[in-house]
């Protein structure tokens, strides 16, 4: 890392000042130049927290007398940065959609604006017609603890993720008034046009702990149903806020523990925004609830004891070396991953889980999933609580009260709430950690980290902001290398041409440079903007041929 640099430094230099940081480059010039990036700079601000409630008589946890640092940044500011970025042009829907196949006129779920609960918003924020005219911007979060390393001192970060990529905050939960989430903002869209913008609290990403600690539940039940956690698959109603207040307000802590699962003086913080049903917004997890829960921990380990039970351990073997024959030999398939050693490999990873079940399953899972799809998925369940009750019979199992088998009940519920759930997985909050935390961890002196990672995750944001609008303006078309291999290949053509020829060629581009109309607002995409992006990033040591270059521009 560089030197010490102030978290949410938001200096905005000219263009001579950047282009005089990069010419006169030092050991930390670079880090100057980005911090003086005006794109992108979100500042980062911090609180600490502390346990003031009830303690133990004897054997006082730690963490009741641990300081700890929360860091976030404004979510509003965030949004509005995504909403303004050029690379999303194009890319977002402006209002709820549904969407029909032309050769059955079935419904089918695609992205997240395609999904029941995004037009069910629209409608209730419509019954306000002064919302009229708006559109819904639903914030979609998303958290989930990670270690970065367990050798020196088992260091933990609680990080919190919005929308698409980026980090609100560590350790922290943005909450804001129910006036302030009805009422109408307008802001920049990518396309450079203002709309006007409701925001609401989307989906949340989490796997099951997560999600235990969300709904404020007992480990063991279901977050979204209310079916005991003695038998989790009997039919039961569903979770709601107004349900919950009910029982609090007439049941005792005690009872609510005992027949609810519910925490009962604990309050989820959805409490605190509008339209927001904690219970409602839980999305499926397909890493944690079936690649890794269902397939991994469970199919995988039951069929093993029950070949243990029925088999002899010899038998075992020769049919355990027959699944591996029959997963190698498996033949080369796009998408489709091979594996040479079979099942025998020593850890297994979320990829090698996901890759392994392909081989065995399809998965229903990828847009546009239909009415029939769902149909089918819906049949494969009731088949698979049919045909599992064998391993209850020979005692491989003493219960199916399992919450991460048990959400798959909520799949075809959850596909039309949210559409196609591959889209809406942990998968994606686990592959941002590395990005977002363990890449900058390691980069930091691992010594009071948190600061110099967040300093890293402010340069990498304004480096994205800067590369979005340079695109933008066709700073990007090409690179150094292609532009001097154009322009080596343009002096070689002119070496090569008689003196009267390059006369010629001389005169017409002065004759085409007088013919330029000011006022024209066309964007040219020849040479003249590679010639600017190689301007910007010159270096001393580089030697370029500029005679080409429009002299407007130098």
């Amino acid at each position: 890392m560089g030197p010490p640099v102030s978290i949410g430094n938001n200096i905005t230099p000219g263009p001579s000042v950047i282009i005089e940081d990069i010419l006169n480059m030092g050991p930390w010039g670079s880090y100057k130049t980005i911090d003086k990036t005006p794109l992108g700079g979100i500042k980062w601000q911090s609180f600490s927290v502390q346990y003031n409630g009830e303690r133990p008589e004897t054997d006082i946890p730690p963490w009741m007398d641990q300081d700890f640092d929360v860091w976030y940044r404004d979510p509003r500011d965030v949004v509005h940065n995504m909403l303004a970025n050029p690379d999303y042009a194009g890319e977002l829907d402006y209002r709820p959609y549904h969407e029909f196949s032309t050769d059955g006129d079935e419904c089918q779920w695609k992205d997240f604006m395609s999904s029941d609960w995004a037009w069910a918003q629209a409608d209730i924020i419509s019954e306000d017609p002064e919302s009229h005219g708006s559109t819904f911007v639903p914030v979609i979060l998303g958290s989930d603890k990670t270690t970065v390393s367990v050798a020196t001192g088992n260091n933990k970060y609680y990080p919190l993720y919005a929308s698409i990529v980026s980090i609100i905050g560590f350790l922290a939960i943005p909450k804001t008034t129910k006036e302030h989430a009805t009422s109408n903002v307008n802001h920049q869209f990518g396309d450079g046009h203002f709309c006007r913008v409701i925001y609401g609290l989307g989906p949340y990403i989490a796997d099951y702990e997560e999600q235990v600690l969300l709904t404020c539940i007992m480990r063991g039940w279901c977050p979204r149903c209310l079916s005991s956690h003695v038998n989790l698959d009997e039919p039961a109603g569903w979770h709601c806020r107004h349900h919950t207040d009910m029982l609090v307000e007439e049941g005792t802590l005690g009872a609510l523990w005992d027949e609810y699962g519910i925490v009962g003086d604990l309050v989820p913080f959805t409490n605190d925004f509008a339209r927001a049903n904690i219970h409602e917004l839980i999305t499926p997890d397909i890493l944690h609830q079936l690649i890794k829960g269902t397939f991994k921990d469970h199919l995988v380990d039951w069929i093993e004891r029950y070949l243990y039970q029925t088999h002899s351990k010899k038998e075992v073997e020769c049919i355990m070396d027959d699944i591996d024959q029959r997963i190698t030999a498996v033949p080369a398939f796009a998408g489709l991953r091979r594996f040479p050693q079979g099942r025998g490999f020593k850890q297994w990873t979320g990829n090698d889980s996901k890759a392994l079940m392909k081989v065995f399953f399809f998965m229903y899972t990828y847009p546009p999933l239909r009415e029939k799809t769902i149909q089918k998925i819906q049949k494969a369940l009731d088949h698979f609580h049919q045909y599992r009750k064998v391993f209850e019979a020979l005692d491989v199992v003493s219960t199916f009260s399992l919450p991460r088998q048990h959400s798959l009940q909520h799949y075809v519920l959850l596909i039309q709430l949210f559409g196609a759930p591959n889209s809406l997985c942990s998968s994606i909050t686990e592959a941002k950690h590395i990005k977002a935390v363990k890449e900058p961890w390691r980069r930091s002196s691992q010594y009071k980290a948190l600061g110099q990672m967040l300093v890293t995750n402010q340069r990498l944001n304004k480096l994205a902001a800067s590369c979005a609008d340079f695109t933008q303006c066709k700073m990007l078309d090409g690179t150094i290398l292609s532009t001097a291999a154009l322009e080596v290949e343009q002096l070689h053509t002119l070496d090569l041409m008689a003196p009267d020829e390059q006369v010629h060629l001389f005169a017409n581009t002065e004759a085409v440079d007088s013919t330029v109309d000011d006022n024209d607002n066309e964007i040219d995409d020849g040479p003249t903007n590679i010639k600017a992006h190689v301007k910007l990033a010159k270096m001393p040591h580089i030697v370029t041929n500029l005679q080409f270059v429009d002299p407007k521009l130098l």
